[in-house]
């Protein structure tokens, strides 16, 4: 099953290579999660098979904002016993803006769990 269509690789790709990379101001391209909904990542940019550019969030965990490896990601979902798929979205916001989001996630989660 492809997780990406040819549109969305070659802007990943584009991103990559046109611009600073690694810039946290860029839009995110595409989103994958797991199947059961626990991890998911916003991928902005691609240099090559293995290696990305975007935000992480695992498990409950605080997100990350940097490097994402393919493999990784299909380390988790088999780690779960789960499967990865795309959410379809329009993103509007920096990748930046959806770290802050996770990270604010991420503290109400944590404080309705010790209350």
């Amino acid at each position: 099953m492809k997780l990406l269509t040819s549109t969305e690789y070659k802007q990943l790709l584009e991103n990559g290579q046109k611009f600073k990379w690694s810039s946290p101001e860029r839009k995110p391209v595409v989103q994958l999660t797991t199947t059961d909904g626990t991890c998911f990542w916003y991928i902005s940019a691609i240099l090559n098979s293995e290696k990305a550019y975007g935000v992480t969030k695992l498990c409950g965990q605080e997100p990350t904002l940097g490097f994402i490896s393919p493999k990784e990601i299909f380390g988790v979902a088999a780690f779960l016993e789960t499967g990865i798929r795309k959410t379809e979205a329009i993103f509007t916001y920096p990748l930046n803006a959806y770290y802050i989001f996770c990270t604010y996630e991420h503290t109400i989660q944590r404080l309705e769990y010790e209350l």
